[in-house]
């Protein structure tokens, strides 16, 4: 991936955002989650025990989340 804008396009939304993500994942960059936690209606969950990868625990506790 040679450019990548989803920080920005992320922060620059003004729609609710809830972004779901696995503790374990090594694509992600920590700091820029905690940076956006709680900005202009975005939140937060973060999982425990999954990675990157969609696995059917991850998609369970997903659908959970979304549900709520």
């Amino acid at each position: 991936i040679v450019k990548q804008n989803t920080y920005n396009d992320i922060k620059n939304l003004i729609m609710p955002v809830h972004i779901i993500y696995g503790i374990l994942d090594e694509f992600l960059i920590q700091e820029s989650i905690d940076n956006l936690n709680g900005q202009n209606q975005i939140s937060v969950t973060k999982l425990m025990s999954v990675d990157h990868a969609i696995s059917p625990k991850f998609a369970k506790e997903a659908a959970s989340q979304i549900s709520k």
